[in-house]
């Protein structure tokens, strides 16, 4: 090779660094000096290194300690869990606030509610409700149970009619209430029938 007039036998790259040699034993005595540097510097063993520790340091410039470390996470951390609850006490008080608000509007809309329609409760159930005392109050589930048991029971008490087309009927000497007035002969009379039928006879003999 040849550079500036100049015979080199061989180039080495050394780094970012390109070096060339004139003769084989110019890069030959070049490396044994390499050599004697390099044997001569004390290369520290692995177990050396574990030995060795960095205590003491003060507030870090370019090193950072664990203890230096572990407090400033355990700051972050700290900061976090107590931005974190400030948001969500904030939110639940907000969420509070709307539930009251909806609450205390609907109870003042039941209190003055007035229906001018057909109310479709969309199978929704009326609740809490209370006994009814006026006509036109709402009857509750106890309320209408409660009579129907009352109705049952006097109902039981009741003896049954055996009627027969072809036999006489007994009534136990209980009264036929609501029996329509007669109309054919074969009919049962009521009392009104029978004694419309008297003051007519006794006007009769009157005259």
């Amino acid at each position: 090779m040849t550079r500036c007039g100049r015979q080199f036998t061989t180039s080495v790259s050394q780094g970012n660094t390109m070096v060339f040699y004139d003769s084989a034993e110019e890069e030959e005595e070049d490396q044994q000096q390499d050599e004697e540097v390099f044997d001569d510097e004390a290369i520290p063993t692995n177990e050396e290194e574990e030995e060795e520790e960095i205590e003491n340091c003060n507030i870090p410039e370019y090193v950072a300690t664990k203890e230096y470390v572990n407090d400033q996470l355990e700051h972050a951390r700290q900061l976090s869990a107590q931005d974190a609850s400030i948001a969500l006490h904030h939110e639940l008080h907000q969420v509070k606030l709307k539930l009251q608000s909806v609450s205390d509007t609907q109870s003042r809309c039941l209190r003055q509610w007035t229906v001018n329609d057909a109310f479709n409760a969309d199978l929704y159930r009326i609740s809490n409700t209370a006994p009814p005392q006026d006509e036109k109050d709402v009857a509750n589930k106890a309320y209408v149970d409660r009579h129907i048991n009352i109705i049952k029971t006097h109902l039981a008490k009741i003896p049954k009619l055996r009627c027969s087309k072809l036999g006489n009927v007994n009534v136990m000497k209980k009264r036929l209430v609501n029996v329509a007035p007669p109309v054919r002969k074969e009919d049962g009379a009521t009392k009104a029938y029978v004694d419309e039928k008297i003051k007519k006879e006794i006007a009769k003999l009157r005259v």
